[in-house]
């Protein structure tokens, strides 16, 4: 039995964009199921909390213990991640990270299926909360003999010869390709999802491999250290020997999954960049809703119910790969009736159907849905690789490709996967891109670039030695317990708590903390962190500059409230990247005196211009001068946060910051009045 005790129908933040969802279905809990086992009461949702979860059934193994899943929710009035998360009546060795949402198993499960509450808090205003019924659904493990719905549970020893091969001195390449294949067959023969499959290497040895596609295409995986082995032994050491070349396939470390926009399998080794191949064009989506239509409703035969996709939107680079969208969420698919697609949980953002997109190839502005999981049977293309959907990689050190000529050489690609963890894990590069979750821990590394369609990427307890990179086109970093030395960063959102920020001895990037652009950062927190340098004097946050300008009658024109930036004006592009729905454009200095908030951007049918649908709020809309934005909207530095080392403020123009009075009494600044903050989160 289930007891809803109410609901709430409010104005609710969408990440920039605002909608008024005044019969918000998302607050009925999903169904506790037939086990009549609990009788669940949910307190009433407070006025501003959460509206709904991402996802609140989960399916484990009974042989399974770690991270089964992530909450997430969403649609309060506070900006994106901004929640946290306690469990009521879990079963024993079930818990939640209460800041990620992650939820981990200490020990296995019996078979059944277990109901508990969910409670949802905002960070900002702790009074707002909502609570949900989050389901766990345990199907009984196996290790061999698999029937009906058992999940089987299979290791594979990378050192076994007589099942997979013997290696060429210390080259694995036959070795793991067999692996590869032999996994891939079983999981064939067991089922959509039912294979938990295991690799293991060896403490104390070198392997080497020319093919790192390895792990393409194997959906549940976890790659280990043999736990036989003595743990004083040195960590298994794995490194690629293809051929380094700019963009290759080949040339990197390892690719943990295959990136969307890239159309082969395992084997191949051409490098074919299509993202539009398998990317359907859909009409405006509306917040809230867990529906979404098609533009044609021919392509409905190219969406596969129960495969995920990704819905996506707002390219904000125009060029590159892979492309760089503003607006991406990771859903799967229920079912197409017509032109008509449900899905499995609710629309967050306002995808556009008149979003600038230009001729470019690799460009994905107007609102589609893409094709993630297209190989295997019944899949757009069963030629493709099935869609990792987690992958787990413990006590591995990941050795540069010994052709040194590019950067290639040196990276782990963390790329094509729907969840993905290194633990206890020692590299030279990470690169995050194409990833629902992520999660570092424990790890050392050298240095990271995030590139492109990351939904959360955690770092605990780990240590960067060299630069933290981009992330742009990534919804939220979150740093913890960690070392970092210079960042050059612009993810959508930034936490970074109880760590320490260290620039010493930094000579490309000199700056702790340098938020660049051309991409803008709507949200930073910095939390009991020490941000320091102590062999040179330099400030502790800095931001991008130029900033996006342009001169009223040059640049830009207005058609009404619609400020019209042709793309032929050397600004557009900056104003591309940067603009967002709720930001604050503003003539004259900070704190602004003169200023409007973007409402709505997209394009002529042309492709030839950007339209921005600005409400100025606060003075005489401009006609001649000059307008701008600014990347870093909304800065805080709590009071246990520190300056060492010869680390001093240096006012980095954020619309609002605050921060210690220790760091600065005079660039304290709130947003102006008449902005509405709570409208978008802020």
């Amino acid at each position: 039995m289930l007891v809803l005790a109410g609901c709430n129908s409010s104005l609710f933040f969408l990440g920039g964009q605002i909608t008024n969802d005044s019969d918000s279905p998302s607050l009925s809990a999903p169904s506790v199921g037939d086990d009549g086992e609990s009788e669940l009461t949910l307190l009433p949702p407070v006025p501003g909390s959460a509206q709904w979860l991402a996802e609140s059934s989960f399916t484990v193994s009974s042989l399974e213990k770690g991270r089964i899943g992530y909450l997430e929710a969403w649609g309060g009035d506070e900006f994106g991640y901004s929640y946290s998360y306690t469990l009521t009546g879990a079963p024993t060795g079930l818990t939640v990270d209460a800041e990620t949402g992650m939820m981990s198993l200490s020990s296995p499960l019996s078979p059944g299926d277990y109901s508990f509450v969910v409670t949802v808090t905002n960070r900002k205003v702790i009074s707002k909360s909502s609570q949900y019924i989050v389901k766990v659904h345990v199907l009984e493990g196996v290790t061999a003999n698999r029937t009906g719905t058992q999940i089987l549970h299979k290791t594979y020893n990378v050192d076994d010869s007589a099942r997979f091969g013997s290696p060429t001195g210390s080259d694995y390449s036959t070795v793991l390709m067999n692996i590869h294949n032999t996994i891939i067959a079983d999981q064939e023969a067991a089922g959509d999802g039912n294979l938990r499959a295991t690799i293991q290497f060896r403490r104390n040895t070198l392997y080497q491999y020319a093919n790192n596609r390895w792990p393409w295409g194997i959906q549940y995986l976890t790659v280990q250290t043999n736990p036989v082995d003595d743990p004083s032994l040195s960590r298994p050491q794995l490194q690629g020997t293809g051929t380094t070349g700019w963009n290759s396939l080949q040339g990197t470390i390892i690719r943990v999954g295959q990136s969307w926009g890239y159309n082969y399998n395992a084997t191949d080794e051409a490098n074919y960049e299509n993202p539009r191949a398998y990317a359907y064009k859909i009409q405006t989506t509306t917040v809230g809703s867990n529906q979404i239509i098609l533009k044609n409703p021919g392509d409905g035969t190219h969406i596969k119910p129960g495969r995920y996709h990704m819905v996506i939107s707002y390219d904000q680079q125009m060029y590159g790969f892979p492309p760089n969208n503003r607006y991406f969420e990771y859903v799967k698919v229920v079912s197409v009736v017509g032109s008509v697609v449900t899905l499995d949980r609710k629309i967050r953002h306002i995808h556009r159907d008149d979003a600038l997109e230009v001729n470019d190839p690799n460009s994905l502005g107007k609102a589609r849905i893409v094709a993630l999981d297209r190989g295997g049977v019944g899949g757009v293309n069963p030629r493709q690789n099935r869609l990792v959907l987690r992958s787990t990689w413990h006590d591995l050190e990941f050795v540069a490709n010994p052709d040194g000529t590019e950067i290639q050489g040196e990276m782990v690609q963390m790329e094509g996967v729907l969840d993905a963890e290194l633990n206890n894990c020692v590299m030279p590069h990470l690169v995050p891109s194409n990833l629902r979750h992520g999660r570092l821990v424990n790890s050392v590394l050298g240095s990271s670039e995030g590139d492109k369609q990351v939904g959360m990427f955690i770092v605990d307890s780990s240590q960067f030695q060299e630069a933290m990179l981009e992330y742009t086109s990534t919804d939220f970093l979150f740093l913890r317990n960690s070392q970092s030395a210079t960042m050059s960063l612009m993810p959508r959102q930034l936490r970074i708590q109880n760590s320490v920020m260290d620039a010493t001895n930094e000579n490309y990037i000199t700056v702790p903390l340098y938020v660049r652009g051309p991409w803008s950062t709507q949200k930073i927190e910095i939390v009991g962190t020490n941000i320091t340098r102590t062999d040179t004097a330099i400030f502790a946050v800095g931001s991008g500059n130029p900033e996006p300008r342009a001169v009223l009658g040059t640049d830009a024109t207005w058609s009404g409230n619609r400020l019209i930036i042709p793309l032929s004006s050397p600004e557009a592009e900056r104003w591309v990247s940067a603009a967002w729905e709720g930001a604050i454009v503003l003539q004259g200095s900070l704190p602004p005196t003169s200023f409007g908030v973007i409402r709505k951007i997209s394009a002529p049918v042309t492709n030839d211009a950007i339209y921005l649908d600005i409400d100025w709020l606060e003075g005489v809309q401009p006609t001649s001068g000059t307008v701008r934005m600014h990347y870093i909207h909304d800065l805080s530095i709590d009071a246990t946060s520190t300056m060492g080392g010869q680390i001093y403020w240096l006012d980095p123009d954020a619309i609002k910051q605050t921060m210690p009075a220790s760091m600065s009494t005079t660039n304290e600044r709130q947003f102006p009045e008449k902005y509405p903050a709570a409208s978008y989160g802020f």
